[in-house]
């Protein structure tokens, strides 16, 4: 099994406000792994730290490694714009552009000055599992789609340019359970071919959707293992704890 991302004692502060303290973590490549814990345990930070987008919250600093596919990621050379075309991310909230369903996804191929961009479109909405609904209405405003629609959108327009990982940031925390059910179909579906990490705090999601799991408290990684196994056979009382719904 090959190590996509790799976490080497890394820790991070915003101010003196220390998020993660000393995190040592390997994610698996083409797996789904998902990051659970209580509220303000450092899920979503850490999320962001794969693809630095906590560089964009001032007085924020590390310590540590985060490699990808071997390459640390926080090496002072790193460029983010080809970080980030590698490492895709969906947020809580659907965010489309207020443009039309096309322009969404093209928008990004042209930035990366990708060929091909109206086939490129096409395939991405395919992939998501989006086109057969919108194929007819693909020049009317994104903003008018359904917050199901819209989601698997953002996943469209996340994987148009070819990423090699894509952060899930509780991408169903909005949406009905219908809508909740195609994403997590669509999940399945795109763990054949990208290494996807997603944050939940739903432990049942966790539990349908991923491979592997972590579980974090305070800041600090409790727990990691196969899902089963933190399911089943927790070794920490605190991972007990929170699955029985002690605390959350």
């Amino acid at each position: 099994m090959k190590i996509k991302i790799k976490f080497e004692n890394f820790s991070l502060w915003f101010g003196n406000n220390q998020i993660l303290k000393n995190i040592n973590l390997e994610i698996p490549e083409k797996n789904v792994t998902a990051i659970m814990g209580p509220s303000g345990c450092g899920k979503t930070t850490l999320l962001r730290a794969i693809n630095r987008m906590n560089d964009l919250i001032p007085d924020t600093k590390v310590c540590g490694k985060v490699f990808i596919d071997n390459e640390n990621i926080y090496d002072a050379n790193v460029n983010l714009l080809t970080l980030r075309k590698k490492v895709g991310m969906v947020f809580q909230k659907p965010n489309p552009f207020p443009k039309s369903i096309y322009e969404n996804i093209a928008f990004g191929l042209k930035v990366h000055k990708f060929k091909n961009i109206k086939e490129r479109v096409t395939k991405a909405l395919i992939d998501a599992n989006l086109y057969d609904e919108v194929k007819d209405n693909l020049y009317r405003s994104a903003l008018n789609l359904s917050g199901g629609q819209q989601q698997r959108l953002c996943i469209a327009r996340a994987i148009a340019i070819e990423p090699e990982i894509i952060l899930l940031d509780e991408p169903a925390s909005a949406l009905d359970p219908i809508a909740t059910a195609k994403l997590e179909e669509l999940i399945h579906k795109l763990k054949k071919e990208y290494t996807i990490v997603i944050v939940t705090h739903n432990m049942q999601q966790a539990a349908r959707v991923s491979d592997y799991c972590a579980f974090m408290y305070l800041g600090e990684l409790v727990e990691f293992g196969k899902t089963e196994d933190i399911f089943v056979r927790p070794k920490d009382k605190r991972t007990e704890d929170f699955l029985l719904g002690k605390y959350g």
